[in-house]
């Protein structure tokens, strides 16, 4: 019952911040190694992003770089960096470059 409760409250918190979720699915499994489980329903969320950046990160492979909603672009340049162990210069063009492209006026 209460996991039921949990469910629901998710799945109202994504719709409040307009999230698109996939439809909720059920897992049954009867017997894991010897024990009983139980039902448990799992929620698939997708958020969509405001941003995708593909950046060159090494010679011949890009990955992408990308912002959702209330994610600052200096945060999202910072980790990208960190986890690419890209430059402080790099970093800075990312920034620079995330920053414009959601500056920029949609169409």
């Amino acid at each position: 019952m209460a996991q039921a409760r949990k469910d629901r409250e998710c799945v109202d918190l994504a719709r409040k911040m307009g999230v698109t979720f996939a439809k909720a699915q059920s897992i049954s499994r009867s017997n894991v190694r010897g024990k009983a489980v139980r039902s448990t329903p799992l929620i698939k969320i997708r958020i969509e992003p405001l941003l995708q950046l593909e950046v060159k990160v090494a010679e011949g492979r890009e990955e992408k770089c990308v912002v959702y909603e209330g994610q600052a672009a200096d945060e999202v340049a910072r980790n990208f960096a960190q986890r690419f162990s890209l430059s402080a210069e790099a970093r800075d063009k990312i920034r620079d470059a995330l920053k414009s492209e959601l500056n920029r006026p949609t169409a």
